[in-house]
């Protein structure tokens, strides 16, 4: 296995467990307290569950098919939205994380409480790896079907000699 997708599923499982415990103390956080938005609770809860299905898929779809077999249909359709799904998840979690930071690093912030500069930090790797997990995932399919499409051709050639 090349280094590249070693780094890919290390990547794909560093951010889907973390998600699932995220979605899962949303979860029980929702239903232990009375005061939560349920609007804000659903959007962050969708936001884990789709990042967590597609950090699962990826490995899913890397152990299943790599290097060259073919990719059923609906295989390209359910990785193709939830690269969509994703790219919009991560785009609007660096939109809240800027807000974020820009709030916590401004001057007029005097608190000497650490805790919000190391949520803009994590939220701000989770936001990279993730990215990268997306930019990895498109290559991983692209390469897939190139290796299927020279496997077939090698095995025409074959025939033919």
């Amino acid at each position: 296995m090349p280094v590249r997708w070693r780094i890919y599923i290390i990547l794909n499982f560093l951010l889907a467990i973390p998600a699932l415990a995220a979605l899962i103390l949303l979860i029980i956080s929702f239903y232990s307290t009375t005061g939560n938005d349920p609007g804000f609770t659903i959007l962050f809860c969708t936001s884990f569950l789709i990042i967590m299905v597609n950090n699962f898929f990826g490995i899913l779809m890397y152990q299943r098919y790599f290097p060259g077999k073919l990719f059923p249909v609906h295989i390209k359709r359910i990785n193709l939205v939830l690269l969509i799904l994703t790219w919009v998840v991560v785009l609007l979690l660096a939109l809240v994380t800027g807000f974020g930071a820009f709030e916590e690093f401004s001057s007029d912030n005097t608190e000497r409480n650490s805790a919000g500069k190391i949520a803009v930090f994590i939220l701000s790797f989770v936001i990279i790896s993730q990215a990268a997990v997306l930019v990895m995932q498109a290559k991983l399919s692209n390469l897939i079907q190139r290796n299927n499409r020279e496997n077939m051709q090698d095995m025409i050639d074959s025939i033919g000699q």
